[in-house]
């Protein structure tokens, strides 16, 4: 059996299961209508955390070359002071 013909099977037994599935096909595609409603929703979540995820990056990498900066003036100052005091 080809690639193709094991593939219109299986579509057989698709169309098979969802004709004696119990369910309307309107019913189905309302039930598909509100997964993708969801799915949408929880891509749209999950981006907006990954945005708040990069801030929170940048102002960690800021805080960093902050307290650089402080601590590098901060000896300066220090070695400032030592040295008018001699």
């Amino acid at each position: 059996m080809t690639g193709l013909e094991t593939e219109y099977r299986q579509y057989l037994q698709a169309v098979d299961l969802l004709e004696h599935c119990g369910v309307s096909r309107e019913a189905l595609s309302a039930l598909k209508a509100e997964d993708y409603r969801a799915l949408a929703e929880l891509n749209l979540k999950i981006k907006e955390k990954r945005k708040m995820l990069a801030m929170c990056r940048e102002i960690q990498n800021g805080h960093q070359q902050i307290q650089r900066e402080v601590q590098s003036a901060e000896g300066r100052n220090q070695r400032e002071h030592e040295q008018t005091e001699r």
